[in-house]
């Protein structure tokens, strides 16, 4: 009997505290705190700029920024791992004249091989859009854009 005691309190636990799909877990916030900064950067450099958008160098750069502070902390900016995860920026060069803006972007972030397996993949795109999977890899990017059908972060 003593062997079903701690069985008997895992389930009770497991069944009034259930895991929540698409809560976030501590090892996340890292991956979403980045992903926000640029995102939140890339929307203000958009609204200065009729729409177009830059890389996050050009977003951590006082002469990008139209003079002004940079937008983007110079260390987020070079997207190093963080936490067990990898972060990847996917650009969608403007076809005009001004050859270093962008029309749109995305950034994804994936566990690093070997880290922590439970950790989820993300993808943050410049509307504001971050969604995530379980997959070891992170959510498909298309023109700038994150793949909808994985699973919208609240």
């Amino acid at each position: 009997m003593k062997q079903l005691a701690p069985v008997c309190t895992l389930l009770v636990v497991m069944f009034v505290f259930p895991p929540r799909v698409g809560e976030r877990r501590p090892v996340d916030v890292a991956a979403i705190g980045v992903l926000r900064a640029v995102v939140t950067a890339q929307q203000g450099y958009s609204a200065r700029h009729g729409g177009r958008f830059a890389s996050p160098a050009c977003l951590a750069a006082a002469d990008c920024a139209g003079g002004g502070a940079p937008m983007l902390d110079p260390a987020v900016a070079t997207l190093p791992d963080r936490a067990g995860y990898r972060f990847t920026f996917h650009p969608v060069p403007f076809a005009g004249a001004d050859s270093g803006a962008l029309t749109g972007d995305a950034i994804t972030a994936r566990p690093i091989d070997g880290a922590v397996s439970h950790l989820r993949a993300f993808c943050a795109d410049a509307g504001g859009h971050i969604v995530w999977s379980t997959a070891a890899t992170s959510p498909a990017v298309r023109d700038g854009r994150c793949n909808t059908t994985a699973t919208i972060l609240r």
